[in-house]
């Protein structure tokens, strides 16, 4: 999750034209005939191929999160990034660069092909790493795994279904929680507590982030807002779940091995306050 090209992707929107740029079209179609290729080309300017059917006819939205697989390179032949045979990279629709918006939307899920992306519908005159301005980009062995919505709260309640957790309770700030045990007393922690908790940290596919087994001990008003709205549900030996929608958690930034606008799931025993 997150290789190269979408942690780059994440962080910027880009607007463009409809109109197709006449100088990558024609680099475009040079390419295309120069390795005998079949390619469709869309009002925009993204040429596609669908090299091998997906399954359903079910396309990604524009707002959707697709999870591919690909090669990416320059139309010299400049490998940028080859994922073709590593874990799927995440692309959220709604922030990635306009020509593979455009082009996934064509991608069915299991559907093997290729895009080629002008300039103006790529990072235009701006260049990164290893790739120079004005760059026609090609993602060849694409493999679209799969996709889903990329309304958080579709997801997630789509994840406590899949986890059988029916008895959730959601706070208005917008916290999904679980409790299991409610813990002993009537006191409860505040915002200026101390806290000690034992907790596991995942993503919605069982990945751990983060764990501590033997407590952990903090004030309250410096961790996340979802664990500051979530942890006073609980008493002392509290124990449950608390699924933290993005906007509570790290909102649009990576933090280490979490990517931008990603829910996150916390098993956490309440030890003490």
């Amino acid at each position: 999750m997150n290789k190269f090209f979408a942690i780059l992707l994440m962080g910027f929107i880009f607007f463009f034209s409809c109109a197709k740029d006449k100088t990558d079209d024609q680099k475009i179609q040079d390419y295309i005939a120069a390795n005998n290729l079949k390619m469709q080309s869309t009002s925009e300017g993204v040429y596609y191929s669908i090299d091998s059917a997906g399954t359903g006819s079910v396309m990604p939205g524009a707002t959707d999160i697709v999870y591919a697989t690909y090669k990416f390179s320059l139309l010299d032949g400049t490998v940028i990034s080859d994922l073709t045979n590593s874990s799927p990279d995440t692309f959220f629709l709604a922030s990635t660069i306009a020509g593979l918006k455009i082009g996934l939307q064509k991608f069915t899920k299991g559907a093997r092909g290729k895009i080629i992306v002008p300039s103006v519908l790529g990072f235009g005159g701006v260049s990164y790493t290893g790739i120079p301005a004005n760059s026609v980009l090609v993602f060849n062995n694409i493999k679209v795994t799969d996709f889903e919505s990329g309304d958080e709260n579709v997801r997630i309640k789509k994840f406590l279904a899949q986890k059988g957790w029916t008895n959730y309770q959601k706070t208005p700030e917008g916290l999904y929680y679980v409790i299991d045990t409610i813990g002993t007393g009537t006191a409860m922690p505040t915002l200026s507590s101390s806290v000690t908790v034992i907790y596991k940290g995942y993503f919605f596919n069982g990945t751990v982030f983060d764990s501590n087994s033997d407590g952990a001990t903090f004030k309250l008003n410096n961790v996340i807002q979802g664990w500051q709205i979530g942890i006073p549900l609980f008493k002392k030996g509290g124990k449950g779940k608390l699924i933290v929608p993005s906007s509570l958690g790290y909102g649009n930034q990576i933090s280490g091995s979490i990517p931008a606008n990603t829910p996150l799931v916390f098993e956490i025993e309440l030890v003490s306050f």
